[in-house]
């Protein structure tokens, strides 16, 4: 077993492990290693056992760092998909998709579904059959708009009309009822600041911080008093008041004073620009014309795109994962309605 060079950042590596004997197959197991071990990979131990169940299967544990999450497939194991969501934060319908992503978590896990914030070095170490993987982009809207010719809901009397209505039915219906339009919407749209500092987030820090930091950001763009993002004081300030769990406690704080600082700074450089720049070309290079925008990859290696916060079923349905669709019931006793 070879460690990756010292000092990779955030490598994405396939070790060929030796087969195992075994009473009944001849499979053997590929490793994904998402993160390094550490900067002295000489002081990193590895300890190996085998759990030969229906599957061959192989346990990797590193028994000094903390840094390293480690993916275990069998070889033989047919894979699964890939979804890559494109969202902004001025989009009411990327919030509803974040948070039936978030909500559910644990139910697709279940199914095999990994939610991927993309975080470099995840911790405690841990090991996950991986079949499914769900990856959270921040990109801008007003830009995907730009350059495939959109225009938004609200330019249009009628549709903007019929907006609120859909809006707040939304917004009921996966669990956020406060959320409300800020007002001077326009000026608040261009988030192009806040979504920076997710992009640095997700490339320096773990990622159960990135989600919260993204679940935060939404519910103070979206719910009273409506922060506006887009000036730098007021993000200064919903940084440091961000707290290490959202929802839950909110006595301890996610960011230190030098974090925000750091989180700041480190927005501002000419890499996180063009992190920003290049995700959204991505998006609108898969033929992204508004957000909530997914390209999905099955398990058969084919992709194709979903728009909108209503068409998880049509995702579940191409990628094979089990869900129920809606259905009308039988009429009970006297609560027949014709």
């Amino acid at each position: 077993l070879e460690l990756p060079q010292a000092g990779a950042i955030r490598p994405q590596i396939t070790y060929s492990v030796p087969r195992f004997p075994t009473p009944s197959t001849s499979t053997s197991t590929h490793i994904t290693h998402r993160a390094p071990f550490n900067t002295a990979y000489n002081n990193c131990a590895i300890e190996t056992c085998c759990d030969w169940d229906h599957s061959v299967s192989l346990l990797i544990r590193c028994l000094f760092c903390t840094s390293a999450a480690i993916s275990i497939i069998p070889k033989t194991a047919k894979m699964g998909g890939k979804v890559d969501a494109y969202i902004d934060i001025a989009s009411l319908y990327s919030y509803i998709t974040f948070y039936h992503i978030i909500k559910n978590q644990e139910l697709l896990a279940a199914h095999g579904v990994q939610i991927e914030f993309v975080a470099p070095f995840p911790s405690p170490c841990t090991v996950t059959w991986v079949t499914l993987s769900i990856s959270i982009h921040p990109v801008l809207l007003g830009a995907i708009n730009a350059a495939s010719g959109n225009k938004p809901p609200w330019s249009l009397p009628a549709k903007a009309k019929y907006g609120n209505f859909d809006a707040r039915r939304s917004s009921v219906r996966v669990g956020k009822p406060d959320i409300t339009t800020p007002d001077s919407f326009m000026e608040r749209s261009m988030t192009v600041l806040p979504l920076r500092v997710l992009h640095f987030i997700k490339a320096n820090y773990s990622d159960a911080v990135y989600q919260t930091a993204w679940h935060w950001f939404l519910h103070c763009f979206w719910e009273p008093p409506n922060a506006n993002l887009t000036k730098p004081d007021v993000l200064a300030k919903t940084l440091a008041d961000a707290p290490r769990q959202y929802p839950g406690d909110t006595r301890d704080r996610l960011f230190s004073e030098a974090d925000v600082k750091k989180i700041l700074e480190g927005a501002a450089t000419q890499e996180i620009k063009d992190s920003v720049k290049a995700k959204t070309q991505e998006a609108i290079e898969r033929g992204a014309f508004g957000a909530p925008w997914f390209w999905v990859v099955n398990d058969e290696g084919k992709g194709e795109p979903f728009f909108g916060s209503d068409r998880f079923h049509y995702m579940y349905e191409y990628l094979g994962v089990p869900y129920q669709d809606i259905a009308i019931l039988p009429p009970q006793g006297k609560s027949a309605k014709l």
